[in-house]
């Protein structure tokens, strides 16, 4: 102890060491009094940490007046748009002794149910936590399907913490939005703005319920990017706005609003290798979560604009096999018979690059365009065609509500491409028998080869093509002649074409898989490929 002492008032002691050396011949006379005790103990208390807040900040709001400004600002906003949006929380009716419910009470070992007795009531379990943006005076409320999907019973929590039912009015499981309804009094609604108008790096606010437990939760950002189409439902309507504005589990369906406090996105999803916010948000715009609640309201479904075509973007080997002067635009791979554009004159293998006075680049833009046009309007569609342009004309229908489809393998053939050396080699089809269309749910007219088998290491598999593939069409890349004129009406044709194919020509497929059609490029076939 004596020791610790000692290093701790270092300094002290050798102060005091320093002062006795000074004074060598004082006499015991001129030694110092010994001071009182209550001197000592002053002495003591000025050798303790003193502490003496500083209470004046460094700058003022005169030295950072635009800051100053911001922040009231922002506080502004927030205030403004927060009564606007809800937490959700959903529940499910899980009945009690289904397998796999480890919520569900058991019935202990070896004891049976008595005959005719009751079945245990459904036992509710929350399902699903969200968020909400309250947009009429009615309160109609918008949200994401997948908050209020499969639910049985939809509770919306205003921010002044009272409860309502909600009633759902819709879902738009393509659009993933959905429309609730509750009955309250003195409802604030949140102004639709214009999506359209926003620009990217433009200020953003997002509030929403982050894991259900921190409701009317405020993060700021930025607009990252606009039109994002990340396909997280395939076939989906997606035109997403990327936001670096913190977005959490919960927050789904709440509210991305603007500098003005206008609600300009629905909060729906994150890109995160870790499951948590990384600067990644997407927000669906506000013009399509318009779309979809006025439609909802006044026809108690979503009702789609239908221009009748399978699409696919067009990549660098497609450009090239059609001669195209860029990769923008929606490369036709299929036509619906009897549809808008069957009837306005569209061709698989057009690129259509302008639709309705508007330039398209990709196929989700076409697609987008398509679903927001008014059902009977007559719009105008320029393709490339034949490496020439053509400008077409059609009137829109609405699009049916189911275009789904399937496959499954079947059939036989006892040739093959493996001793071919081109493109094609490595290939083994079949017919399309009777039992083979059926189960592959193909439609009657549909002609073509069903892919039994593909050759390890072959280029068909380096490109992707996989057994059940059904291959409708077949051609040189560098050919113009139409791809309905190439069409492999069995195995015998197939086989015929195929060998017709030299060593240095890449061939364009169309190939028909679970009920869509893609355009496939194969490359030439290489030589060294022998000797490998």
């Amino acid at each position: 102890m004596m020791k610790r002492n000692v290093f701790h008032f270092t300094a002290v002691v050798a102060v005091g060491a320093l002062l006795s050396l000074g004074c060598p011949h004082a006499t015991a006379e001129e030694a110092p009094k010994a001071k009182p005790a209550e001197a000592k103990a002053k002495d003591k208390d000025k050798e303790k940490i003193q502490y003496t807040p500083e209470p004046v900040a460094p700058l003022t709001e005169n030295d950072v007046p635009l800051l100053e400004k911001i922040n009231r600002e922002t506080t502004k906003i927030a205030q403004a748009v927060v009564p606007s949006v809800v937490s959700i929380t959903t529940s499910k009716n899980v009945a009690p002794g289904i397998a796999g419910d480890d919520d569900a009470p058991a019935l202990p070992p070896g004891r049976r149910p008595r005959p005719n007795q009751p079945a245990p009531s459904p036992i509710p379990r929350d399902n699903s936590l969200g968020s909400g943006v309250i947009v009429s005076r009615e309160g109609h409320i918008v949200t994401n399907n997948h908050v209020v999907k499969d639910a049985d019973e939809i509770t919306v929590q205003t921010f002044d913490n009272k409860k309502y039912k909600a009633k759902l009015i819709g879902i738009d499981e393509m659009g993933d939005l959905a429309v609730l309804k509750i009955d309250g009094e003195n409802l604030q609604a949140l102004a639709i703005g214009d999506s359209s108008k926003v620009q990217v790096g433009e200020f953003v606010m997002a509030i929403g319920n982050p894991f259900g437990i921190f409701s009317e939760s405020v993060t700021t950002g930025i607009v990252s990017a606009k039109g994002r189409n990340p396909q997280f439902t395939r076939g989906s309507y997606e035109d997403f706005l990327q936001t670096t504005a913190a977005i959490n589990p919960g927050n789904s369906g709440g509210a991305l609003v603007n500098s003005r406090g206008e609600l300009i996105g629905i909060n729906t999803a994150i890109a995160s290798m870790s499951r948590g916010f990384q600067g990644l948000g997407f927000a669906i715009p506000s013009n399509l979560a318009r779309f979809t609640l006025e439609s909802l309201i006044r026809h108690g479904k979503v009702v789609r604009g239908f221009l009748g075509v399978d699409i696919q973007d067009v990549k660098p080997e497609l450009r090239e096999a059609f001669g195209l002067p860029s990769e923008e635009g929606a490369l036709i791979t299929d036509v619906t018979k009897g549809g808008p554009a069957d009837k306005g004159g569209v061709e698989r293998g057009d690129v259509i690059v302008e639709f309705d006075g508007q330039k398209v680049k990709t196929t989700s833009e076409l697609r987008l365009l398509v679903s927001l046009t008014n059902i009977g309007k007559e719009v105008k569609v320029t393709v490339i065609r034949n490496r020439k342009p053509h400008t077409l004309t059609m009137t829109i229908t609405e699009r049916p509500g189911s275009l789904a489809g399937g496959s499954t393998p079947g059939g036989a053939t006892d040739e093959d491409t493996g001793n071919l050396k081109n493109a094609l080699a490595g290939i083994k089809v079949q017919n399309i028998d009777d039992a083979t269309r059926g189960r592959l749910k193909l439609s009657a007219d549909l002609k073509g080869v069903v892919i039994a088998s593909i050759e390890p290491g072959s280029i068909a598999e380096a490109k992707g093509l996989r057994k059940d593939d059904v291959i409708e069409a077949i051609r040189p890349s560098s050919s113009v002649v139409p791809l309905d004129k190439t069409i492999p009406t069995d195995v015998r044709r197939f086989i015929e074409m195929a060998r017709e194919l030299k060593e240095d020509q890449s061939v364009l497929l169309v190939v028909r898989r679970a009920g869509s059609t893609v355009l496939i490029v194969l490359p030439a076939f290489k030589k060294d490929k022998e000797s490998k």
